[in-house]
């Protein structure tokens, strides 16, 4: 699944928008700025759809890949965005690697882990932060900004999760 994917999904007191161009993005940040509140989010949409308050936009399926499930949710799921929660061992298999890497999936994965296994010239590392608010909802803001065009690049080093 190659292009521009936007994803935003909100519920009653925040919001996340999300631009998705490569096949993984890797997002890292300190703690406190929404990273296990948005794949929590995602998770409870993807449970309960519209009876989860939550509201999501996105011309793709979004899923979440949890341990140790992944390899059946993987094989069942096509042309989708799929979120990997911080603390999935699985992430940092060769298995994975090549599994995700053959897959029409697009992968958003939160870790502090060096990802040697993944393609670099596909994988882009973001961190999330706190945007603008807006004023006529009340609700916070979080949007990706771009740390490093590589997931071998540790030029900068990872902010704590």
């Amino acid at each position: 699944m190659s292009g521009i994917h936007h994803i935003a999904f909100e519920n009653r007191r925040v919001r996340f928008d999300l631009t998705i161009s490569e096949k993984f993005t890797i997002i890292r940040g300190d703690s406190g700025t929404g990273k296990s509140t948005m794949i929590s989010m995602i998770r409870a949409f993807e449970a309960l759809g519209d009876g989860s308050g939550i509201s999501l936009e996105s011309s793709q399926p979004c899923t979440v890949l949890e341990s140790p499930r992944w390899k059946g949710i993987l094989a069942s799921v096509h042309e989708s965005i799929v979120f990997i929660d911080t603390g999935a061992p699985f992430v940092t298999e060769t298995e994975f690697a090549a599994a995700a890497e053959h897959s029409s999936d697009c992968f958003v994965i939160v870790t502090r882990e060096r990802l040697g296994n993944l393609p670099q010239d596909s994988t882009g590392i973001y961190g999330l932060r706190r945007s603008q608010s807006r004023p006529e909802t009340g609700k916070a803001c979080n949007e990706m900004y771009r740390i490093s065009g590589s997931a071998l690049d540790f030029s900068q080093p990872a902010p704590p999760l």
